[in-house]
């Protein structure tokens, strides 16, 4: 009977395992998600990096790092591959289109938002929300203070948006000069 399990891959290697497997007519579910990347350029990663799910008979399938070359092994407990009901699969692909639907960032916050700190040593300041961050819980939010903008990295259920009435401190005015009295002379 065909049942789903987890395969530990090599690093990276999540989807050239995955397409030499459906060559081998072994169906498999590598669920990726969008990340934010620094550059402009969003992509897709693999959800759970190292690893895929495959549905196999192991009666009649031995070894899956014969089949393909990047698998390392069936994640199991004491040398034997654990089944994964079908219910956790249909729930982790769910999932991961929910968190490419966010597109990286929290749904109630979009960066440049401001937002106000509800907890810690930060608690009723005034932030601009920047991005996520690692883990999932975890927000950055950029913070002027002391005439310096501080980057910190808050819980996202310690943030709640900034009414109208809050109102962000501006930047520094733009330099003038160059120091030592040198005028910036715009370009023409």
């Amino acid at each position: 009977m065909k049942q789903w399990y987890a395969l530990h891959t090599k690093p990276s290697t999540e989807g050239q395992v995955a397409a030499h497997l459906k060559r081998k007519e072994i169906e498999t579910f590598l669920p990726l998600i969008s990340e934010k990347r620094r550059s402009a350029v969003s992509g897709l990663v693999p959800l759970f990096p190292g690893y895929l799910f495959i549905c196999v008979d192991l009666q009649t399938t031995r070894s899956l790092s014969w089949l393909v070359p990047g698998a390392v092994y069936l994640v199991g407990y004491g040398g034997q591959p654990i089944p994964i009901p079908d219910e956790v699969i249909r729930l982790i692909d769910r999932q991961a289109a929910l968190l490419s639907a966010q597109k990286g960032h929290h749904a109630r916050f979009r960066p440049g938002d401001p937002v106000r700190i509800t907890e810690g040593p930060f608690r009723d300041m005034v932030a601009l929300f920047d991005d996520n961050c690692e883990p999932q819980e975890r927000v950055h939010v950029l913070l002027n203070a002391m005439s310096r903008s501080l980057r910190l990295r808050v819980p996202v259920s310690a943030l709640e948006k900034a009414g109208p009435q809050h109102e962000l401190p501006r930047s520094r005015p733009p330099r003038r000069t160059r120091g030592r009295g040198r005028p910036i002379r715009p370009h023409s």
